[in-house]
């Protein structure tokens, strides 16, 4: 569900993130430099925040066996991995190397805590869960190809166009692709729909 919910809006932080910056924060002394190095920063953390849900389902099923120790270690792993890599990458890259060491250590943090609640509490279906991933990777380059293509066919001008254009292809893209390729997940957007309504 996380993966599921968060791609399409993945594909909005990848495919605009000047408009959705400007759009957010672009006024008063925020100006446009300040919005391109944001957008910058937000660009680089996309990778992070796909792997932070899926970390953050891992965490709580640990915790729910009762297992504490394991993401609280793996939590001081991450943590050394991300102050080395800003302490490296920042001298290299600005602000680009402190927003990629943050997700690559989150990367490393969701990857470590998967084979964890897998190999320690059997809470993973390896092959049910790499394929998960392998769906949702194809379903995000679909919708990310289809963005980039409808920004560019139609350019709309003011920002929150081009962010709201990106959005509604992404999440159709999306869609789309997981319906293609028979997911099922194809239905969790809707599920979500229904509870809305319920409520």
């Amino acid at each position: 569900m996380s993966l599921t919910l968060l791609g399409p809006v993945a594909v909005v932080l990848l495919v605009a993130p000047v408009p959705v910056v400007a759009l957010a924060f672009g006024r008063g002394a925020f100006d446009a430099d300040a919005v391109r190095l944001t957008a910058v920063a937000v660009l680089w953390f996309v990778p992070g925040l796909l792997a932070l849900a899926c970390r953050q389902v891992l965490v709580s099923a640990c915790y729910t066996v009762g297992d504490t120790r394991g993401p609280v270690a793996i939590g001081a792993v991450v943590m050394v991995v991300n102050v080395v890599g800003d302490l490296v990458l920042a001298q290299v890259l600005g602000v680009a190397g402190i927003v990629i060491a943050t997700s690559a250590s989150l990367l490393v943090a969701a990857t470590l805590t998967g084979w964890w609640a897998a190999s320690r509490h059997h809470l993973v279906p390896v092959r049910a869960s790499a394929l998960l991933l392998g769906r949702a990777a194809l379903a995000l380059l679909a919708a990310t190809l289809l963005a980039r293509l409808a920004v560019g066919a139609i350019d709309p001008e003011p920002v929150w166009a081009t962010a709201l254009l990106v959005l509604v292809t992404a999440a159709l893209g999306y869609q789309l692709a997981l319906a293609v390729l028979r997911a099922p997940e194809r239905f969790v957007a809707l599920e979500v729909v229904r509870q809305l309504v319920r409520r």
